[in-house]
């Protein structure tokens, strides 16, 4: 079956620039015409790979996206001075900033290549119908996922108080691929955060059903009902997040690791991580934009430092294994005599970036719990919580032993555990904190505008500032 596909995303970046009244009458130029590019089953699979290796991407699950997130909040300081990160420190982002615009760009450019790969597979009459249903089923992975970072960047948050009813401005949903010249300019309107959740929602639910549960580096069932998990807990749905959390946990086929390094180490196998983007070399180093903000052990100090409120919680028993192994104070240059505390948890050539992990479930089913959560209890939480800290002292001398202040221990474990992972934005504002870098929790300077590069090809859009 010949197919030809049009290499577009290069120019509608390039036409950023251009008025809004003058978009729609430019004729697009430089396109690259790739005869016969789906003539196999392969040349599909093909494709579709190629959308998790634009994940990968700095902008996206590379990194940029997690420091992001830490800075904003102030979870950690940077030395960065950039337009877009000056914008994202005081609060100011607008339609040119370069962070959210790469964001935007890369997360639709994921979206849309595993779209029109799923779009193609269907049609494709040399295609298996298990090929045919596998591919769906990535795609819509791929999809949900993607708009699910969107939606928390680019939408005001997530109010279970008006469940079913956050009409709110989300994101565009995109689900057919770009396949001709006339499709590239297709305008979608911004779905609202109530619909765009529920479209997360429904795709996870639909990939879980048909992956496997072993995928070879792809997305599995499990990495499915992780994310569902994530989704409802984001959405303080407490029963659907223990239900999705809980059936993780208990299948047995992960556990939590012994070593604090191995869920990113490529050299030590990990039971723990349920999804990951996998490095393989220096040269195909999946964490790039992380190792490149945080690590600390070479010629260089690192732009981003855990912040001091940050150091001081996490240091504040200093038997936590984790704060001898993520953390690492210095002086700054060996003739300094003052010290800086430095993250040591990308420490390293390549590694791997962990996205769903056990001990991460444990905390979303200790949360719930802990809330009143249908099947779970205090006792539960209790005995969740001491999971992960027993296995940060190496010990249970530290375990918790009272439900008093259950919830906030629980929230303070989260915070130690995902360190420098991108959380704490997300966190802040599904707890409603009153002071997220001086706003509250649902203040639209604590989201991106939406960038140029959307605006300029959907004129109708609307703006969050």
């Amino acid at each position: 079956m010949k197919r030809s596909i049009y290499i577009i995303i290069l120019t509608l970046v390039t036409l950023a620039g251009c008025d809004k009244s003058d978009f729609l009458n430019i004729k697009p130029e430089n396109l690259t015409l790739t005869e016969e590019a789906f003539n196999t089953p392969e040349d599909i699979w093909a494709y579709l790979n190629s959308s998790y290796d634009v994940m990968r991407n700095g902008a996206y699950w590379g990194g940029n996206m997690w420091s992001i997130s830490e800075i904003w909040t102030k979870n950690c300081a940077t030395t960065k001075t950039g337009f877009g990160w000056s914008q994202i420190i005081n609060n100011s982002t607008n339609i040119f900033n370069t962070e959210g615009r790469s964001l935007w760009v890369e997360s639709y450019r994921s979206i849309d290549r595993a779209n029109y790969a799923n779009r193609i597979a269907q049609e494709f009459e040399g295609m298996s119908d298990d090929d045919k249903t596998q591919i769906m089923a990535n795609s819509y992975f791929i999809n949900a996922v993607g708009h699910f970072e969107l939606v928390r960047f680019f939408g005001l948050p997530y109010d279970e108080n008006k469940a079913g009813n956050n009409n709110q401005p989300g994101i565009p949903i995109r689900t057919l691929g770009t396949g001709t010249i006339p499709e590239a300019f297709n305008a979608v309107p911004r779905a609202t955060v109530e619909q765009t959740y529920s479209h997360v929602i429904a795709y996870l639910e639909q990939a879980a059903a048909s992956l496997p549960e072993f995928n070879n580096g792809f997305a599995t069932s499990w990495a499915c009902k992780a994310f569902l998990a994530k989704v409802y807990f984001q959405q303080n749905n407490y029963d659907k997040a223990f239900e999705y959390a809980n059936e993780v946990i208990e299948s047995g086929f992960f556990a939590l690791d012994t070593s604090l390094t191995a869920r990113y180490n490529t050299n030590e196998p990990s039971q723990e991580v349920i999804f990951e983007m996998i490095s393989t070399a220096a040269g195909d180093n999946s964490a790039g934009a992380l190792t490149g903000d945080y690590r600390q052990d070479g010629i260089q100090n690192p732009s981003v430092v855990p912040s001091d409120d940050l150091k001081n919680q996490a240091s504040a028993e200093p038997e936590d294994g984790r704060w001898l192994t993520w953390y690492n104070t210095r002086p700054p240059d060996p003739a300094s005599s003052s010290l800086i505390t430095y993250c040591a948890k990308y420490d390293y050539d390549y590694c791997n970036v962990p996205l769903a992990y056990l001990a991460d479930m444990y905390l979303i089913r200790a949360e719930c719990g802990a809330q009143g959560a249908a099947g779970g209890s205090t006792t539960q939480a209790l005995n969740d919580v001491n999971k992960v800290i027993e296995r940060a002292f190496g010990n249970t001398s530290h375990n918790l032993t009272s439900t008093q202040n259950l919830l906030v221990e629980i929230r303070k474990q989260r915070r130690l555990e995902t360190c420098f992972e991108g959380t704490r934005m997300h966190e802040l504002k599904r707890i409603k904190s009153p002071n997220i870098n001086g706003l509250a929790w649902d203040d639209k300077n604590l989201i991106f505008e939406i960038p140029d590069v959307e605006l300029n090809g959907n004129p109708d859009m609307i703006k969050n500032h």
